[in-house]
């Protein structure tokens, strides 16, 4: 089951400029972090394929709870969390988190919790990447409290260096994952 994190970088009512992504297969423990923007999202969303995806609530909101697709009026409810482009969200579970989560002190901790130091990890990632990381390494504490599933250090993907497959052509190409 992977489960993706995206934190958004940007002002508040407007499309974001960059997005960070962080995801985790929980069966393997494998964890990747990248860099996306409003535009790329609906195709990194699709690729990586999460059987949920968290986002940040914004204040004043302080606990997890769960993003139905759409309102009363049937709008997009993520809409209202100040996401403009959710045509990723269609076929998704979303969580929101509250955005403390992406606290870079709270950050710290968790990652020693994880990896028992933060240097390691926290040094090596730009601060986008960080946050959504954080993030992710929150909701699995809060998700798993009585025992921590194993996760390896993060690798970075970087776009130039991947072939990538937008959702259209994985339909075309018949591939199997």
């Amino acid at each position: 089951m992977k489960l993706s994190c995206i934190f958004c970088h940007g002002r508040p009512g407007k499309a974001p400029e960059r997005v960070g992504l962080a995801w985790t297969d929980v069966t393997t423990g494998e964890v990747h972090v990248t860099s996306s923007s409003d535009v790329q999202l609906a195709d990194d969303v699709h690729r990586i394929s999460p059987a949920e995806v968290l986002v940040a609530a914004p204040p004043p909101c302080d606990s997890v709870f769960k993003v139905p697709a759409k309102d009363a009026d049937g709008r997009p409810c993520l809409a209202s969390l100040g996401w403009t482009n959710v045509a990723w969200a269609r076929d998704t579970y979303t969580t929101a988190v509250p955005v403390a989560w992406q606290d870079m002190r709270r950050g710290r901790a968790l990652t020693r919790l994880f990896y028992g130091t933060e240097s390691d990890v926290c040094h090596k990632l730009d601060p986008l990447h960080q946050r959504a990381l954080f993030m992710l390494l929150g909701y699995m504490k809060h998700t798993q409290r009585k025992h921590l599933p194993f996760l390896a250090l993060p690798g970075t993907e970087v776009r130039h260096r991947h072939l990538i497959i937008d959702a259209a052509a994985r339909r075309s190409l018949e591939l199997i994952t």
